[in-house]
C-alpha cells in the first residue's frame, strides 16, 4: 500500500481544515479553561481529561459536520471517524511530543493503525486515507499548545500537517475564580475606621487614595 501523499491530503482537506481544527481547539479548550470542570479538573487523571476531551471533540465535530454535504460521521467498536468525501477518514486523539497517540491496542484500533478498512467495514474507502487528528498540550499541560493531522501506519508517522494557525483562532478565558451564584450572600462588613481630628483634609485624601 501506497501511503496518502500529503498535498493530496491537503488539497482534499483544505476547504474543511478551519471546521477541523476550531472543533479540536474549542472542545479542549472548553476543559481546560470553562466553567464546567474548574473545581474538579485538578483531581482528574491525565487519562479521564484526555477522554473528557474526546467527548467535547465528538460533540463539536458532529455539531459542525452532521449536516454539511459530503461528509459523515461513523461510530464502530469504539472507534468515531470523521469520513470527508469518501476519500479521508479522520480520528481525534491527543498527541505526545512525538505527534503520536495513546491508548489501550484493541482489535479495531490496531486495524484502523495498519489500514485495514475491511475489518473496520469500510468498504470501498481507499486503504491509505485513514489519518489522525491530535492535539498537544503546553508545558504545564494545562491548555492546548497545536493542532496536527498525521499519516501513521503502526508505529510510524509518515508525515505531519500542523493546522494550528488555519483560520481564525478561537479563545476561551480562562475561569480562575468561580463566580458566587445568586443564593450566595456576602455577611464581611466594611470597617470604618474613626476620624482623627488632628489629620488634616491632605492627608485625609492621601490615606485614602
Amino acid at each position: 500500500m501506497e501511503a496518502l501523499l500529503k498535498a493530496d491530503a491537503i488539497e482534499i482537506l483544505e476547504p474543511y481544515i478551519v471546521r477541523i481544527k476550531e472543533a479540536v481547539s474549542i472542545a479542549v479548550m472548553e476543559y481546560f479553561l470553562g466553567n464546567e470542570y474548574a473545581l474538579t479538573r485538578h483531581k482528574h487523571s491525565a487519562r479521564t481529561a484526555a477522554s473528557i476531551c474526546h467527548d467535547n471533540i465528538k460533540d463539536q465535530i458532529k455539531m459542525k459536520f452532521e449536516d454539511l454535504p459530503k461528509t459523515r460521521i461513523k461510530e464502530r467498536s469504539g472507534l468515531f471517524m470523521l469520513i470527508i468525501e469518501e476519500k479521508i477518514i479522520l480520528r481525534f486523539k491527543k498527541f505526545d511530543g512525538n505527534l503520536m497517540s495513546s491508548g489501550i491496542a484493541t482489535n479495531q484500533a490496531m486495524a484502523y493503525d495498519l489500514h485495514d478498512t475491511v475489518q473496520l467495514e469500510l468498504d470501498g474507502m481507499p486503504a491509505n486515507g485513514l489519518l489522525y487528528v491530535g492535539y498537544t498540550l503546553n508545558s504545564l499541560q494545562s491548555n492546548i499548545d497545536g493542532v496536527f493531522i498525521t499519516s501513521r501506519y503502526g508505529n510510524v508517522n509518515i508525515w505531519d500537517w500542523e493546522v494550528t494557525n488555519e483560520g481564525e483562532i478561537p479563545t476561551i478565558q480562562p475561569v480562575l475564580f468561580p463566580q458566587p451564584t445568586t443564593t450566595e450572600t456576602t455577611t464581611k462588613k466594611r470597617r470604618v475606621r474613626a476620624k482623627d481630628k488632628s489629620i488634616s483634609a491632605g492627608d485625609m485624601n492621601a490615606i485614602n487614595e
